[in-house]
This record gives C-alpha cells, sequence and structure tokens, in this order.
C-alpha cells in the first residue's frame, strides 16, 4: 500500500507541477496549497498505524519533487511554445 500511495502522491504532484509550471515560471503558494490537498488522498487509502510517518515522508518528499519536475518541465514546454 505505501508503493500505491508514493505513485500516487508523484503523479498527482507531476500534473499540478506541470498545470502550474506551463502557466507560470515558478510554483506559487497556491501551487503548494494544491500539493497537500492532493496528498491527502493518498494518504488516507494507507493509513496505517505503522506506516504512518514513513507515507507521510515518502509520499511528501515524491510528492513534492515530482511537482517541481512536472514544474520544470511544464515551464520548459511554455518557453518552447513560445508563450509569455
Amino acid at each position: 500500500m505505501l508503493l500505491v500511495s508514493a505513485v500516487m502522491a508523484a503523479l498527482i504532484g507531476s500534473f499540478l507541477g506541470w498545470r502550474l509550471g506551463f502557466q507560470r515560471p515558478r510554483p506559487s503558494l497556491k501551487g503548494a496549497a494544491w500539493l497537500f490537498v492532493a496528498f491527502l488522498g493518498p494518504l488516507i487509502l494507507s493509513w496505517n498505524d505503522l506506516d504512518v510517518f514513513v507515507v507521510i515522508v515518502v509520499g511528501v518528499s515524491l510528492n513534492y519533487a515530482a511537482f517541481l519536475l512536472g514544474s520544470a518541465l511544464g515551464g520548459w514546454a511554455r518557453v518552447r511554445r513560445g508563450t509569455p
């Protein structure tokens, strides 16, 4: 279940990062808020008394890394298309 949660967190983070990076050159506070909201779904799915701390650390780390990567790729695509 931890693997499913980590994959979902990474997918959600990369999608949000791509959308925000395509629209803006940098992630914003609004994007960070959506990041935490999007992380609650995978966290609830994998809620377990023994794995809560591991799920939070791994999921947030993967989600944020994927968010930054998606934002960078979205910004790169925005520049390649020539959109301001």
